[in-house]
């Protein structure tokens, strides 16, 4: 059986499914994987699983998974700003900001 695989991506949108790895029973007979059901996208960070199950003609059952890992970059912020006035009333909000 081939080894699970991972990766890490920074957002949802980012993920690739894998295709599954090709697997023969003892006789060199490919079997055909079943897929797990799909996981639920991680809110913001976390791990999403993906899985999919092997079983041969005699029943013997193995299961494959890919672990993606998402893990969101911290974001940037603006420089702060300042400026000088005369009189309080020559003060202009920005609203736009918040």
């Amino acid at each position: 059986m081939p080894d699970n695989t991972s990766e890490t991506v920074a957002c949802v949108a980012d993920i690739v499914v894998p295709t599954p790895p090709v697997v023969n029973d003892a006789c060199g007979y490919p079997i055909t994987p079943v897929a797990g059901n799909l996981p639920d996208p991680a809110d913001c960070e976390g791990d999403m699983v993906y899985s999919w199950t092997y079983t041969d003609c005699a029943g013997n059952e193995h299961t494959w998974t890919h672990t993606v890992t998402v893990d969101m970059a911290d974001f940037t912020m603006p420089d702060n700003t300042s400026e000088t006035v005369a009189c309080v009333a020559d003060i202009v909000s920005d609203a736009s900001c918040c």
